[in-house]
């Protein structure tokens, strides 16, 4: 069988780490604590304007990002990884947990890229960086000629951004060619989600969306060219990330059919 995954900071819930909005959610304190929306915080024109409070946010999400250690979530899709035919994971999560688990690689597209890269905004080099709290912040490109005005930024999709156009044909030439989509851990906010969904199901595959508050007619979904087709191909999951994957993969993986039919398999 050939599998996707599509992940988000739901399957990171297990590791310690928030999801982004709710009470507890990561943007819902920065934006308590910076009295302006994340959609500014979190941006190109904070960056070049401020980007003292661009960094200073980064550094307390690293912090978390360092500690964490994969979920049982996690390790239960890289097993599947070695088992399916084949497996690819497109994630919208940089903490960098997928691949902390020892997955291939070469499996995992991280579409909004990783809080483990950093990269001038003006030459584009790519730099190793040791975070500390004390740090002097923004770092700076030491090999352009003018140090001063090249910040360093974390190498993430900040809002306004476009993700990268070769992850995305990536993502979409392999939909293509799946035969079930599982998507955990996100609220499907973003259309080009939709799109690597809606190119999945049109070639055949089944979708188990797997989220506290999942629902095969998400509103989401009728953004698709054939919503129809969409819904009735999904089969939704109320449950943790980590509840259901440790008993979807096994099922999977050993063909347990009565296992199997309870996620609509």
């Amino acid at each position: 069988m050939n599998i996707l995954a599509i992940t988000g900071a739901g399957l990171s819930v297990g590791s310690g780490l928030p999801t982004y909005r709710g009470a507890q959610g990561r943007y819902t304190a920065i934006e308590a604590e910076y009295g302006m929306p994340v959609e500014k915080i979190v941006s190109v024109d904070t960056l070049n304007n401020r980007p003292e409070l661009l960094w200073k946010h980064w550094l307390n999400m690293h912090a978390h990002y360092a500690q964490a250690t994969p979920s049982i979530g996690h390790f239960a899709l890289k097993r599947l990884s070695e088992a399916a035919n084949e497996y690819m994971e497109v994630t919208q999560n940089v903490d960098g947990l997928s691949l902390k688990t020892g997955i291939d690689p070469r499996n995992v597209i991280e579409l909004h890229g990783s809080a483990q890269r950093y990269v001038c905004q003006k030459c584009g080099f790519h730099h190793q960086l040791g975070l500390t709290s004390d740090m002097i912040i923004p770092p700076r490109c030491y090999r352009c000629r003018d140090p001063e005005n090249a910040f360093i930024r974390p190498d993430v999709v900040m809002f306004g951004e476009n993700v990268d156009e070769n992850d995305m044909n990536r993502a979409i030439d392999y939909a293509m060619k799946v035969d079930l989509v599982i998507v955990t851990g996100t609220t499907l906010a973003f259309l080009y989600l939709i799109a690597i969904l809606a190119a999945a199901v049109e070639a055949g595959a089944k979708v188990i969306y797997i989220d506290p508050e999942a629902d095969r007619e998400h509103p989401m979904f009728y953004t698709a060219p054939d919503h129809e087709k969409l819904i009735n191909a999904t089969t939704a999951i109320r449950s943790t990330a980590d509840e259901a994957l440790c008993k979807l993969v096994p099922a999977l993986i050993e063909g347990d059919v009565a296992a199997l039919a309870e996620f609509g398999l």
